[in-house]
């Protein structure tokens, strides 16, 4: 198949295999590639589509490559007994996560002790339970539309002292 994802016309041959060992082995114009941990779905998304998702992770010559990783790290946050906590997308959960391209957050757990409102950027709102104090949490994975993160906690104290 060809493709000129390489801009300025320059077209060259593609040849994608897959292996049960090795993962996707990529032969570039004499090259040869091996992304472990991709895919290639045809029935989804076109060759051109899925070459430019995988072409970053190959590195130039021979080798094996492996895709960039999304990094979800833990999170805490303070609220008083009785009031909601608002959390923006600028503060959110995905404030400290890493990865390439538009990260969008996927709740995992919910809450025990309240009510959760959790959106795909990150930005969520925190009800406890009316009269509760102590810790409360939820869990969330980062996605990137290709590839996910670990699950990453999310610690919500709730203090004594409002009414």
């Amino acid at each position: 198949m060809g493709s000129s994802l390489f801009g300025s016309g320059d077209t060259r041959s593609i040849l994608v295999q897959r292996s049960s060992l090795l993962g996707l082995v990529i032969f570039l114009a004499g090259s040869l590639g091996i992304v472990r941990g991709q895919s290639v779905d045809p029935a989804t998304r076109s060759s051109a589509e899925q070459m430019q998702t995988l072409l970053p992770f190959i590195a130039g010559g021979t080798g094996i490559v492996s895709p960039p990783t999304i990094d979800a790290a833990d999170d805490v946050y303070h609220t008083l007994m009785n009031t909601p906590l608002v959390v923006d997308a600028a503060g959110g959960v995905l404030a400290n996560d890493t990865g390439t391209g538009p990260l969008q957050a996927e709740l995992v757990t919910d809450v025990m002790s309240g009510t959760l409102s959790f959106n795909a950027d990150g930005s969520f709102v925190y009800k406890p339970t009316v009269g509760f104090a102590g810790q409360d949490g939820f869990t969330y994975r980062v996605s990137d539309g290709a590839a996910a993160s670990d699950v990453a906690a999310v610690a919500i104290s709730v203090a004594e002292g409002a009414d």
